[in-house]
């Protein structure tokens, strides 16, 4: 790997410690920068029990670890050098904002504030 913005370690650290300190985030079971197939690494939680539904705080808990690897990213090389190796990461976090905060499908409001771009 050429390029520092290529390494996947501020990623998953992101995903780490906020699945670490999160309230409500599933426990990290396993974490690892050795590259599988198109992932440079991955983050493994594995819950403590079984569960059919979620709580609030647990889907907030899961936005917050989902975008914990960008906002790591951030912090480390910045705004302007932020790369595109989330995107299931972006699809998982509005995923669950969606029912959090009642979002219809196309476009949504969090507490009467209008939000653009959303998917």
């Amino acid at each position: 790997m050429s390029d520092l913005t290529s390494w996947p370690t501020p990623t998953l650290s992101g995903h780490a410690l906020c699945a670490l300190y999160a309230t409500g985030a599933v426990p990290v079971y396993k974490a690892t920068i050795v590259p599988r197939g198109n992932a440079l690494g991955m983050v493994t939680q594995l819950p403590e029990d079984d569960t059919n539904s979620l709580t609030r705080q647990e889907m907030m808990a899961r936005m917050v670890v989902a975008m914990g690897g960008r906002a790591a990213e951030e912090k480390i090389f910045g705004y302007d050098n932020v790369t595109s190796g989330r995107t299931q990461e972006n699809s998982d976090w509005l995923g669950f904002a969606r029912p959090v905060f009642r979002f219809p499908k196309g476009w949504g409001s969090l507490d009467g504030n209008a939000l653009s771009g959303l998917p």
